[in-house]
This record gives structure tokens, C-alpha cells and sequence, in this order.
């Protein structure tokens, strides 16, 4: 069923949640991402999309691309800090809000999950986490299109990098890898996280956001 056709067919309509897209870079998300914002968006939902690039980026303008410096992340880290802070304060309670992002199960990526996870609880929602799996060389494919080429996003088209993330990190699973690593217990986490893994191989865009519609719908009123 198409996208369209199950926000037509659903009751009640979709309410506000905070979700994330995680998935290695080339999978798809930003596609993805930009069609679940427009479908949330027609129902009269405001949604705060933020894209895993507008945090990147402007630290690479100011710190540099070496993600061993650490100046680097210091500056990252101090991005992320202030936009979320922006975010718990929006004053509009219809406002969904909807990531990108590529979280292992590096330290690293346990700590902006938590980002994540005090948004939803402070604000009181939902926290959607859905997981896009891709088979290897499909993902190299999507990485290296001459679409993604032309972006003007710093996004990853190397190939070989690719290929080397896939081996150096696991994607983080935060209903299995999280809670021992952040003070709240597992309890407290599930009550607030819907995790879904998605196989997004053979979808096109179109059948993905489907697919991950329904499981933010399906996650918000369960």
C-alpha cells in the first residue's frame, strides 16, 4: 500500500513522535526522510527535520574533516548541544520531530542517541527508531550515484570507505545495546522506544517510506 493511501485509510491520523532514520551513509535515508516530512506535513503536523548533514557540515567548515581531531568533535559535540536545546523549547506541541543519522554502537553513537531519548521524554513522546538494513553492494551503489555525487551535502561516496565502515562498526541497536551504557534503566528506555529494523534493499523510495510510515504509525499508537 502506498504511503498516500495508508495516511487516507488510517485512524486516527498521525500525532507527533520523534523519529530517527539510522542507517549506514548511501542507504537512503535523506530520500526517505524528505517524503515522510512532506506526508507528516499534509496532515497538519509541523515537523523539525534535521538532516544528520546540517550538524555535520558546519562543524567541518569550522573544525576541519579530521574526525580524529578532537577539536572536531568538541565542536560537534557543542553543535548538537545547542540544537537540541533549541528543540526541547519549542513552544508548539503538534511539532514532530524527524532525524537522519548513522549511530554505532561506538560510544560515540550511545551518546547522541541519548540526545534523542531526553527530547522524547521531556517532551513526552514517542521516540521511533527505525533501523534501514541494505545488502552490501546495493549500499555501494546508492553511495556512489552520480545524485549523490552531484549533492552539496559533504556525503560519502568513496567506495572503499564504505566498504571499510561496514567492517569497522555495527549499527547501534539501542533496545539491546544502550541502556547499559547510559544511566537509565531498560525499563524506563522501552517505555519511550519503538525499535524496527527495515531491509531496504530492493524498495524504492516510495515502498520505503510506506513501509516506515507504517511503522511510525503503528509505533504511536501501540
Amino acid at each position: 500500500m502506498a504511503a498516500d493511501d495508508i495516511l487516507k485509510t488510517f485512524q486516527p491520523k498521525p500525532l507527533p513522535a520523534v523519529i530517527i532514520l539510522n542507517g549506514e551513509p548511501g542507504v537512503g535515508k535523506l530520500t526517505v526522510a524528505q517524503k515522510l516530512k512532506d506526508f507528516l506535513t499534509s496532515f497538519g503536523i509541523k515537523v523539525t527535520f534535521v538532516d544528520n548533514h546540517l550538524l555535520i557540515d558546519p562543524t567541518t567548515a569550522i573544525a576541519g574533516e579530521d574526525r580524529s581531531d578532537p577539536f572536531h568533535w568538541e565542536t560537534r559535540t557543542l553543535f548538537r548541544k545547542t540544537a537540541f536545546k533549541c528543540m526541547q523549547k519549542d513552544p508548539d506541541s503538534n511539532t514532530a520531530f524527524l532525524f537522519t543519522s548513522c549511530l554505532s554502537t561506538e560510544k560515540t553513537g550511545t551518546d547522541q542517541f541519548l540526545e534523542f531519548f531526553e527530547l522524547a521524554t521531556n517532551r513526552n513522546l514517542p521516540l521511533i527508531f527505525v533501523q534501514f538494513r541494505c545488502d552490501l553492494d546495493t549500499l555501494v551503489r546508492r553511495a556512489t550515484s552520480e545524485e549523490r555525487r552531484k549533492s552539496n551535502k559533504g556525503k560519502l561516496t568513496d567506495a572503499d570507505v564504505v566498504r571499510k565502515l561496514r567492517e569497522m562498526y555495527t549499527l547501534l541497536d539501542p533496545s539491546k545495546n544502550t541502556a547499559q551504557h547510559i544511566n537509565i534503566s531498560n525499563n524506563v528506555l522501552m517505555s519511550t522506544l519503538r525499535f524496527s529494523e527495515l531491509d531496504v534493499s530492493e524498495f524504492t523510495v516510495e515502498e520505503t517510506a510506506s513501509a516506515v510510515l507504517n511503522i511510525i504509525l503503528q509505533g504511536i499508537y501501540s
